[in-house]
């Protein structure tokens, strides 16, 4: 079985020798049944070619992949596997970037509707309290304006116990 470090020495020799050839070979056991498995490493101008051509077009047709690995001395469907683990790489960090997007516009929208209820539940106290101060002054005056008056009392209860929130949710607050 070949040891990391002796891996890692195949492959530098490899590049440092200059050979032509396109990937670096190490036998390694799998499975503990004796079968060895070539494990091939591309080159650092390999890997550059295949991410420049990756970043102008995510998928080859068989034309373009094929013109691709003759030009790096490579199997034409090592080059099909490169791309196939490059899209299922970018596609999992796009997918982590939305997320982390999506995260810091949810914890935005989380506080700020923390602090609207905060507001609200404020705004109900001052209301109660104006309520309770209306109703203790008996602003009602002889001349006519006690429905009125009695009115908006009953109106500011109503909204006070309408607005608490206590048997409803956050989401029906929301238009």
């Amino acid at each position: 079985m070949v040891e990391i470090n002796e891996y890692y020495s195949l492959g530098e020799e490899a590049a440092e020798s200059g050979d032509s050839v396109d990937t670096t070979t190490a036998k390694k056991k799998s499975n503990n049944k004796g079968k060895r498995k070539n494990k091939r490493r591309f080159s650092e101008e390999q890997i550059q070619s295949l991410e420049t051509m990756f970043e102008s077009k995510t998928k080859l047709e068989a034309r373009q992949k094929l013109q691709l690995a003759v030009e790096l001395g490579l199997q034409p469907r090592q080059v099909a596997i490169w791309f196939q683990n490059k899209r299922a790489r970018w596609k999992s960090k796009q997918l982590e970037r939305e997320y982390s997007i999506l995260r810091a516009q949810y914890d935005a929208l989380l506080a700020n509707f923390e602090s609207v209820n905060k507001e609200k539940q404020s705004l109900m106290k001052q209301l109660s309290k104006m309520v309770d101060l209306l109703e203790r002054q008996d602003l009602v005056s002889k001349d006519g304006f006690e429905g009125e008056t009695k009115c908006v009392k009953d109106e500011a209860k109503s909204t006070a116990s309408d607005q608490s929130g206590e048997n409803s949710e956050w989401w029906e607050f929301w238009p």
